[in-house]
């Protein structure tokens, strides 16, 4: 009886904790949900580089004659003038030089009087033989020889001619060697290095040795940078530039941008093109050599409401929505957005994408043909592409400039930026492509020379502002994943996307992050390389999205 009432005190405790501990051992897994929200402010599309600070203008100065160094009248950090004397050289040899030349000019002139004397004295003798001979007292070889002895004479006055001519020369020479000795500033500016010292010899028979590096007044500086060749295409002259320097951690310096040179560098397969930034320098706080972190703004966008980068590339599994005990909705379904004929397919359309089509002016200069637009694919990229597109156009100069005021014009909406490029290609006869993410590099067909252009700066087109269509967004709602369609982002600076068009509006909260506690994190990292790169194209009759 005793074992009976063991038994059953044993299996009601173990009831008992099985029950507590199904009942509050096992407690209820709740994701930690991230929002931010939509904000107003300012947004630039920047393009960072390194580059390094330098004057306008280095000049080495050096001397064109050898000898040892007797004066230096300036150092390190000298303000000179143009024409000023910063250095002299021992003059005592090339002043020797000078004498044997003025010597030899002397023996020339007096070797010169000496032949007209004889050419005198043997003109005389000939006129003599000439009288004698009309009458028959000479004979003719001695008439003859007279005559050739004029003739000896006046070859030797040309020859003293010329070798007095030549001792002139080397006089002339010898002279400007010894002016030599004395070295003048070439132009206004700071001496920046100094290569030698008094009592030093200096040999200039290969090659003339520096003395002074001078730089131009450094009030106005250039800071050259090296700009990737993904990023170069979006950088244009007049650009405001602001970097900071080592030196003044706490400072920020301003630029603009001056010149993209042309001749590309390869290092280890990296291309960059070096870009030339004005840069004034009054407070002469900036020193030549100095290394600056420079932020180049390509297009700024104030009082935008921005959307954190992060909600636009937030991306729902299937597990959260089970989680949460809700339907996987249709936006976050794995065959949404399949593509038509052309009509869908063939782009990923992640927030880092790039520009779409509809961001690009038809007919441009470097206009491509496209594919159409992917549908939404929570799970994927998009695989396939569409059919044809637009094509190249050959623009008149009149059409290029029509084309660059609606680029410019920020007050119109896409649809009515394509509606006013109709207007301007209606009658221009441009080409459809023929198969899709097919490439047309038509252009205008004027001359380089003929476009009233003195630098290849000023005829590159604006920057063309980008807007991506058909984004989405997540909100959570009453403990509810709730997806926000059809948004058109622009410009964008890595943490803030500007929200040109769509249903949100200051104040609303979006998705960040959706942490499942045991899980890592699940937003769709950005994507690798140049944010900015416009996406492939695909070549097929359509294909699924990307979300």
């Amino acid at each position: 009886m005793k074992k009976l009432i063991s038994l059953i005190v044993v299996l009601g405790i173990l009831g008992a904790g099985g029950w507590w501990y199904y009942k509050y051992g096992t407690p209820e897994v709740k994701p930690q949900v991230t929002e931010s929200a939509i904000q107003r402010g300012s947004i630039a599309e920047t393009v960072k580089a390194t580059g390094t600070l330098d004057a306008l203008r280095t000049v080495q100065i050096g001397t064109q004659v050898s000898g040892v160094v007797r004066a230096l009248n300036v150092d390190f950090n000298s303000i000179v003038k143009q024409g000023q004397l910063i250095a002299e050289l021992d003059p005592q040899i090339l002043q020797t030089q000078v004498d044997v030349q003025e010597a030899n000019l002397q023996r020339s002139q007096v070797d010169l009087e000496q032949r007209n004397i004889t050419w005198e004295n043997d003109k005389a003798k000939l006129a003599r033989q000439q009288e004698l001979f009309n009458k028959n007292l000479v004979t003719k070889e001695q008439l003859e020889a007279a005559q050739l002895a004029v003739k000896m004479d006046e070859a030797s006055i040309n020859s003293s001619k010329a070798s007095l001519v030549q001792t002139q020369a080397n006089l002339n020479t010898a002279k400007l060697n010894l002016g030599y000795t004395k070295i003048y500033a070439p132009i206004d500016g700071v001496i920046t290095n100094r290569a030698a010292d008094v009592g030093q010899t200096v040999n200039a028979t290969n090659s003339a040795p520096t003395l002074y590096t001078m730089a131009t007044d450094l009030t106005t500086m250039k800071l050259t940078a090296s700009i990737d060749e993904a990023d170069v295409s979006r950088v244009r002259q007049g650009q405001p530039v602001t970097f900071t320097v080592d030196a003044y951690g706490g400072s920020t310096f301003r630029g603009r941008v001056k010149q993209v040179r042309l001749n590309a560098k390869n290092s280890q397969n990296v291309v960059t093109y070096e870009t030339v930034i004005d840069v004034q320098n009054n407070d002469l706080r900036l020193k030549p050599g100095m290394t600056a972190n420079l932020t180049i703004e390509i297009q700024r966008v104030d009082d935008a409401l921005r959307v954190p980068a992060a909600a636009l590339r937030f991306r729902p599994t299937a597990e959260m929505f089970e989680l949460l005990k809700q339907p996987v909705p249709p936006e976050a379904q794995p065959g949404f957005g399949r593509g038509g004929n052309g009509m869908a397919g063939g782009r990923n359309m992640s927030a880092d994408a790039g520009p779409t089509v509809a961001a690009r002016a038809p007919g441009a200069a470097a206009s491509a043909s496209e594919g159409g637009r992917g549908g939404a694919n929570p799970f994927g990229g998009g695989t396939g592409g569409g059919r044809g597109g637009r094509g190249g156009f050959n623009m008149t100069p009149e059409q290029q400039k029509q084309l660059d005021a609606i680029r410019n014009n920020q007050n119109l909406t896409q649809e009515a930026r394509r509606a006013e490029m109709a207007k301007i290609f209606g009658a221009s006869g441009g080409v459809r492509g023929q198969g899709g993410g097919r490439q047309s590099n038509q252009g205008p067909t004027t001359a380089i020379t003929q476009r009233g252009a003195s630098t290849i700066d000023d005829l590159l087109p604006p920057v063309v502002r980008r807007e991506t269509p058909n984004q989405r967004v997540w909100m959570f709602v009453n403990n509810q994943l709730k997806a926000v369609n059809g948004l058109r982002t622009g410009i964008s600076d890595g943490q803030f996307t500007e929200l040109v068009t769509g249903d949100l509006k200051e104040g609303d909260k979006v998705v960040t992050n959706f942490i499942i506690p045991g899980a890592t994190t699940t937003i769709v990292p950005p994507q690798q390389g140049n944010p900015f790169q416009q996406p492939q194209r695909g070549r097929g009759p359509g294909g699924r999205g990307g979300l």
